[in-house]
């Protein structure tokens, strides 16, 4: 999956995931996680929702073109 981050600048950062989903911190408020293919599970990254515009998740089909 490949996730879509738009920060308040305008500036987009596209991450290619395993995982995401979000979660209310005590502390911190609304968060976006999400684990990439080199992180262990569980220890993943979060961004708290007051520092993003907006995100989206889009599958990504992995392969070829080729006809077979």
């Amino acid at each position: 999956m490949k996730l879509s981050i738009m920060y308040p600048d305008n500036r987009v950062e596209e991450i290619y995931v395993m995982r995401v989903f979000t979660f209310n911190a005590i502390n911190a408020g609304p968060c976006l996680y999400y684990e990439t293919s080199s992180d262990i599970s569980g220890k993943g990254k979060s961004v708290r929702m007051s520092e993003i515009k907006c995100w989206e998740v889009n599958a990504v089909v992995v392969g070829s073109n080729m006809p077979l």
